[in-house]
């Protein structure tokens, strides 16, 4: 195990540096999909509707945009979600100026990189944390103070074949967080786990994929403590 974690203490520091290369094009990344509905959505929400001024502003995939009673898991806090179905990290990149950078959050709670390891079977998790990088540098460009949770990968049960990966991404990230001012690491992971250790399939739905109210009943017991007052 100590052996594991300091080659992925040297593979983070590898990153940086790939980091630093890879910043300069983040701006001109594509989307892997079509978001343009959702996007369109919240865009005229915005608009019309009343939104809360210096927001917690919860960001990424499905998982964040499926949080039904987020209003009232933390009520009292200026919530305002952003997710948008099936999303990875250069989508959120893609539509950052829709999604983030327009609110002047007074936090900002991310929860992404599920997809992305999806959508390749050959993807390393040292790419996913590039990719994660590259988003926190667009936030950083505009709200370098702002506090940022990032909310760890959770273990799906339909995605045991990569479990490996995700556990190696969380532990990355996991460190890179630890080093930084402003930025916390929610672990959900654990939490999700049966009693041996397997993903606990009672917090899904028959998907095994998208949480029921229970999974998120977990999510909010391990959020609520972070959020800004």
């Amino acid at each position: 195990m100590m052996k594991l974690f300091k080659n992925i203490r040297y593979k983070i520091a590898s990153l940086f540096l790939l980091f630093r290369i890879q910043g300069d094009v983040a701006g001109q990344m594509t989307a892997s999909g079509n978001f343009d509905p959702e996007i369109n959505y919240y865009r005229q929400v915005d608009t019309i509707g009343e939104l809360p001024e210096n927001p917690i502003l919860f960001i990424g995939s499905s998982s964040i945009k499926n949080w039904k009673n987020m209003d009232s898991a933390f009520a009292g806090y200026p919530i305002l979600n952003r997710g948008f179905g099936g999303s990875t990290f250069d989508d959120v990149i893609n539509y950052a100026d829709d999604v983030i950078l327009k609110y002047d959050p007074k936090q900002i709670v991310i929860y992404c990189g599920e997809n992305d390891f999806a959508a390749v079977d050959t993807i390393s998790p040292e790419i996913i944390f590039s990719r994660f990088m590259n988003l926190i540098a667009v936030i950083r460009n505009k709200y370098p103070d702002v506090p940022v949770v990032y909310i760890s990968l959770k273990p799906s049960p339909a995605k045991t074949n990569m479990m490996h990966k995700i556990i190696a991404f969380n532990t990355m990230v996991a460190i890179y967080v630890s080093q930084q001012n402003n930025m916390v690491f929610a672990n959900v992971y654990s939490p999700m786990l049966t009693p041996e250790g397997q993903p606990d399939s009672s917090y899904f739905f028959a998907d095994k994929l998208h949480m029921n109210e229970k999974g998120y009943g977990v999510w909010n017991e391990v959020v609520r403590p972070l959020l800004a007052e």
